[in-house]
């Protein structure tokens, strides 16, 4: 529960404009996160993340971040046996966005 509202929290603030704001509490929960191993909320931070940086012209953090996040959504996708879920999740608006973002900041990306 403690992560679910941290994350509204960066959403609320990356929706008011205040990314400085965002990256404590985002390491916040992505210290929570990755004690739980929780991979699906872990992409959504380090992507949460990876847009603060980027408001905040840390361009090299911002790609960081979106690269760890595409490597953890690949990660998940490829656990998804049936072919048409895997689909589905990959085309979800928030996936796609961070895997498209990923793929115009790092053109070499491969999973």
């Amino acid at each position: 529960m403690v992560v679910w509202a941290l994350e509204l929290e960066i959403r609320i603030l990356l929706k008011t404009e205040r990314p400085e704001d965002v990256i404590p509490f985002a390491n916040r929960a992505l210290t929570i996160a990755k004690e739980y191993d929780c991979l699906p909320d872990i992409w959504r931070i380090r992507a949460s993340k990876a847009q603060a940086f980027g408001m905040l012209g840390e361009d090299e953090k911002a790609v960081q971040e979106y690269r760890a996040a595409s490597t953890i959504i690949y990660q998940l996708a490829d656990a998804i046996k049936d072919p048409e879920l895997k689909e589905t999740f990959l085309s979800d608006p928030t996936v796609s966005s961070v895997l498209d973002k990923t793929k115009r900041l790092v053109p070499n990306f491969s999973r």
